[in-house]
């Protein structure tokens, strides 16, 4: 359970549906200074539509801040349209090893880390620089692995 003062203080949100979901996005863009680089962890499903939780703007702005992002998802984007739709530096969890399908995101920018369960429309941002740079690590050595 959050302490009052831990929620008061801005250091974990929660948020629900899909305009608190581009609010995700908009947070990375506006947090992120140019050139910077973040990280993506997505096991969502081929079949689900994120456009419904993107910002109008996102991409026009990531692409403006000139924001580098690795990802890490799952073969059956890395293969299909995601691939023609996205520019990054991007690796696909095998097959053989789990079809890392659980509909869910991880964001890591900056010092904040969010996490987005398209399932139930809800998303997770904690703001904190220790955290942050251990999912970082996290990241890289698995990113490394692939």
């Amino acid at each position: 359970m959050f302490r009052k003062k831990e929620m008061e203080s801005g250091l974990a949100r929660i948020m629900r549906g899909k305009v608190r979901l581009r609010a995700v996005l908009k947070d990375l863009t506006a947090s992120l200074q140019r050139g910077t680089a973040f990280y993506r962890i997505s096991s969502r499903k081929a079949d689900t539509d994120v456009e419904q939780y993107t910002p109008v703007d996102y991409r026009a702005e990531r692409d403006r801040k000139k924001l580098e992002q690795f990802v890490i998802t799952n073969s059956a984007l890395k293969d299909g349209h995601f691939k023609k739709r996205i520019e990054c530096l991007s690796k696909a969890v095998p097959r053989s090893e789990n079809l890392f399908e659980e509909n869910a995101t991880q964001l890591i920018y900056g010092d904040k880390i969010a996490f987005v369960d398209y399932n139930t429309e809800t998303a997770v941002i904690i703001e904190n620089s220790t955290i942050a740079r251990f999912q970082t690590s996290i990241f890289r050595l698995l990113f490394k692995r692939l």
